[in-house]
């Protein structure tokens, strides 16, 4: 029987993550945790022995998808190149982009409003149930979508193209497409037949979802 596996990596126990998978029919493992790779903005770290548990993963057929987060505060292009850089080395088979979208009551809204990114206006809204959906643009508006959808189209196409001289070629012209947000939902469903995930119709209705509050 197939399934999948979600791993929250901690590099003291990759080794018995990894072992035994070979024998237990995981066909994906869900990496969750790897929301953004800087230290500076203080999230989470993917650790060099976890990229080492992730090549193991894949050496023995299993696929891996990751997580990203778009929108911390404080979060500049810098970091997204960053994150770029390990999706390079790593090659996951898919990247899940989620957009970051504030809740009522967490944590994330007072670190926004020290840095002055959310107005008092703003946390009625929140509070008020406008909180945005994060497969959508989540919390993000104004000019910063279409910063964002420049980086999701090219964490999406990294997933789906994992031969580097093809994808280096194609990323060239990424500014220069139109409809940013509508080809990186093709890939992402590109991707999931290309990965054969028994959830494509899932991704299906996903994409044709629009919701403010999840």
């Amino acid at each position: 029987m197939e399934f999948k596996g979600i791993y929250m990596f901690d590099d003291r126990k990759e080794a018995a993550l990894v072992g035994p998978t070979e024998s237990h029919g995981i066909f994906t493992a869900e990496v969750g945790g790897i929301s953004d790779h800087s230290r500076r903005i203080g999230r989470h770290i993917l650790l060099t022995g976890d990229e080492n548990a992730i090549a193991q993963l894949k050496a023995v057929g299993i696929q891996v998808s990751v997580d990203n987060i778009f929108g911390s505060p404080t979060e500049n292009e810098d970091d997204l190149k960053e994150s770029l850089k390990l999706y390079n080395r790593i090659k996951a088979d898919n990247i899940w982009t989620f957009w970051l979208t504030y809740y009522p009551k967490t944590d994330i809204i007072n670190v926004a409003l020290n840095h002055k990114i959310l107005t008092d206006n703003d946390i009625k809204n929140i509070e008020n149930g406008f909180v945005g959906y994060a497969h959508d643009t989540g919390s993000i508006s104004g000019g910063k979508i279409d910063f964002y959808a420049n980086y999701e189209l090219r964490f999406r196409l990294r997933s789906f193209i994992h031969y580097d001289p093809l994808y280096n070629f194609l990323s060239k012209f990424i500014v220069l497409i139109p409809f940013k947000r509508t080809f990186s939902k093709l890939i992402l469903f590109l991707t999931a037949i290309k990965n054969r995930d028994k959830k494509v119709l899932y991704t299906i209705r996903l994409l044709c979802t629009k919701k403010f509050a999840p």
